[in-house]
């Protein structure tokens, strides 16, 4: 008698463990899927901007800005000297 409620018991466990993981698997494969996509999104941004910034002279505009700001900040009313090469 036992041994059939125990058995019973499992049984339902099981069914309903089973049930709750096949509820959740489609919002798992989504999650998975969409943090996929993310990570591409994210590369394709990397290589474009590694390609596109040095073409668009960012690192020689993004140096000039930040000395033009430590030279204001210093009382200096012009900007640094530019030495011609």
């Amino acid at each position: 008698m036992w041994h059939e409620v125990l058995a019973e018991v499992i049984q339902k466990t099981l069914s309903g463990f089973g049930e709750r993981l096949s509820a959740f698997g489609p919002n798992l494969l989504a999650m998975v899927l969409i943090l996929a996509v993310g990570i591409l999104v994210s590369g394709a941004v990397r290589v474009a901007l590694r390609w596109l910034l040095p073409r668009l002279g960012f690192d020689g505009f993004a140096a000039a800005s930040v000395s033009l700001r430590s030279c204001s900040g210093a009382g200096s009313r012009r900007g640094p000297r530019r030495s011609s090469r």
